[in-house]
């Protein structure tokens, strides 16, 4: 009733994009949490492997990372973070899409039906969903809580000011506490190292371990990322 959902049949499965971030993931995490706070049957899941400064998040909150969903078809579905179909699990078009929270631009996801859709121009989407908490009047267990403070820090890069809102530093302020994480400073800078460390995985993993696609007049294209501490190990990498 919170989220003025009405009765659903079956699980609500709450989704990050494909080669899933740290926001992503907690985004997932803390929307499914609030989701069973309002009485539904939610669940989190991922659509892909998690990255290392993902990994360490999820070990800090004593956390395993959510199980896979390979195809949506016929589920219910939540998407947090993302918005394009490219992005998303397979078999979106046949989901029961009841749920849209992101801040990004709005995307090819389309539904017939009545939904949520919370996209605002803030620096990570588990800003929204602390928001979201915040209107239902309540507030994230420490596990929760803990994996949201790491998905503000790592999609506004520890409160850039380029990337970051009031919002987020609000929202940031209250989840710490909530979380019992004094420095967050140090704990950006374990999760920059755990990001930046590629250790056992193969070229094609990192690749695609920050990769999205778009489709932008009837052309497809993708983009991913890699990140270098310093030229030696950016040269490494192009290698």
């Amino acid at each position: 009733e919170g989220e003025g959902l009405g009765e659903i049949e079956g699980p609500i499965y709450v989704a990050g994009h494909k080669s899933p971030d740290s926001d992503a993931v907690g985004s997932a995490i803390a929307y499914a949490a609030l989701l069973r706070a309002l009485g539904y049957d939610a669940q989190p899941v991922v659509l892909g492997n998690v990255n290392h400064e993902t990994r360490y998040i999820l070990d800090a909150a004593k956390l395993d990372a959510p199980p896979l969903l390979e195809d949506a078809t016929g589920c219910t579905m939540a998407l947090v973070d993302h918005s394009e179909y490219l992005q998303s699990a397979d078999g979106l078009e046949y989901a029961h899409i009841i749920s849209i929270i992101d801040h990004h631009g709005d995307g090819t996801v389309q539904t017939g039906n009545q939904l949520i859709y919370d996209a605002r121009p803030l620096g990570a989407t588990a800003t929204i969903v602390w928001l979201r908490y915040r209107d239902a009047g309540l507030s994230p267990d420490q596990q929760t809580a803990l994996v949201m403070v790491g998905a503000i820090l790592s999609d506004t890069k520890n409160l850039q000011p380029d990337k970051t809102t009031f919002a987020d530093r609000e929202a940031l302020r209250e989840l710490s506490g909530i979380a019992g994480i004094s420095d967050t400073d140090a704990f950006y800078n374990e999760m920059y190292k755990a990001l930046l460390s590629y250790e056992g995985m193969t070229d094609e993993e990192i690749y695609f371990s920050d990769y999205k696609e778009y489709d932008v007049d009837g052309r497809t294209f993708g983009i991913g990322c890699m990140k270098g501490y310093d030229e030696e190990s950016a040269k490494d990498l192009a290698e």
